[in-house]
């Protein structure tokens, strides 16, 4: 059964419809998911971002510290409080961004009596060297087990920039798929549009010459009637 040309514009108009609403909740979808990861991407530089500042303030006590303890300078002992509530800042906000995080905030929960038992070491010696002088620091300094509590909180910090690491690249990998998706899906649903208005021009083209010559053939078959 030969389809009329309405019909057939019809489903030309249907067939360009259909192809536009699948190419569109394709790209919607993987823009959708492309922000997602992106937020997430953004997540995980601020967790690293935070976990560096945590390491940098921990150092940064240290070198206060022993920077006093040589010299007996109030001046280097004056950033010391600052320093602490740094620390406590980056601290609180690891906890807040890893709290989806089981394995993060296991390990924030294991870092944290670490840290305080090192703050309170390097409290102690600041007080020991300004009731004391130089030569009572000066063992405890030496003393090995300082040097592994500040190994284990470093080792912590490591794993838990680590573990964002690997996150960041699995996150950056679903982003760049995402966005060839919605490339794809994009150059597929333009092609695709355009060979269905190719053909249907070309359909509707002959149709219209086949019904032209038609008409054209009645004309001269309705004159040679009339003769």
């Amino acid at each position: 059964m030969k389809l009329s040309l309405q019909t057939k514009m019809g489903l030309s108009f249907l067939m360009g419809l259909l192809i536009l609403l699948i190419v569109g909740v394709t790209a919607w979808q993987a823009n959708t998911i492309q922000i997602e990861n992106s937020n997430w991407v953004s997540h995980t530089h601020q967790v690293l971002t935070h976990a560096e500042g945590l390491l940098n303030s921990l150092t940064e006590a240290e070198s206060t510290t022993r920077g006093y303890v040589i010299t007996g300078d109030e001046e280097f002992i004056k950033p010391y409080q600052a320093i602490t509530e740094d620390i406590e800042f980056e601290y609180r906000s690891l906890l807040a961004l890893t709290a989806d995080n089981s394995e993060q905030q296991q390990r924030l929960f294991t870092i944290k009596p670490l840290i305080d038992q090192r703050l309170s070491i390097l409290a102690s010696l600041n007080q020991i060297r300004r009731q004391t002088g130089l030569a009572s620091v000066q063992e405890r300094f030496i003393n090995g087990r300082d040097k592994q509590l500040q190994d284990a909180i470093h080792k912590q910090i490591d794993d838990l920039e680590y573990t964002e690491e690997k996150l960041l690249v699995l996150r950056t990998a679903d982003t760049e798929s995402a966005i060839r998706q919605s490339r794809l899906a994009i150059t597929f649903g333009t092609l695709c549009a355009l060979l269905v208005t190719i053909a249907s021009f070309i359909v509707m083209r002959h149709d219209i010459e086949r019904r032209t010559g038609a008409e054209n053939a009645l004309k001269i078959a309705n004159s040679k009637l009339a003769q």
